[in-house]
């Protein structure tokens, strides 16, 4: 069975992946926090940084190669395996997201794809990447930016 990125994906989607990453990344911060008791209200005092329209947009200096999906006949799992190069000045480090669709365009499935590397990717430099994931059968995938950052 061959798996081919369609190129365009409704803005919907892109959402529904953006909001299933963030609600992620604070299920993952409320299970680290070692306070035991903060309310919402509490949470609203936090300032954030405005971003500078100069700032390089992560995703886009990361180059997906290679990828290639095959099913484990073992534990019916889906992996995927590919070549990700790091194109910008700086190092790359963090998870890019990878959304899988069903032939109606409909989501089945996302996971994280860890940026390989010591630490991430250093410029120019290329990784492979190896990851199960998941049981559920589909037809098309796309890369999503998720949690970069630059060092």
């Amino acid at each position: 069975m061959e798996y081919k990125n369609k190129g365009a994906i409704l803005v919907k989607r892109k959402m529904f992946l953006k909001l299933h990453t963030l609600l992620l990344a604070l299920l993952m911060i409320a299970g680290c926090s070692n306070t035991s008791d903060k309310r919402v209200s509490e949470l609203s005092s936090y300032e954030y940084e405005n971003v500078s329209a100069n700032e390089v947009d992560l995703f886009s200096q990361l180059e997906f190669k290679n990828v290639t999906v095959s099913k484990n006949s073992i534990n019916g799992w889906y992996e995927m395996t590919g070549e990700i190069t790091n194109k910008h000045s700086k190092k790359i480090m963090g998870y890019a997201q990878v959304a899988l669709y069903d032939n109606s365009g409909g989501i089945v499935d996302s996971t994280l794809i860890p940026i390989p590397g010591s630490g991430g990717l250093n410029p120019n430099e290329k990784g492979i990447f190896k990851k199960s994931i998941t049981q559920l059968d589909f037809a098309n995938y796309e890369f999503f930016d998720s949690t970069l950052v630059e060092n």
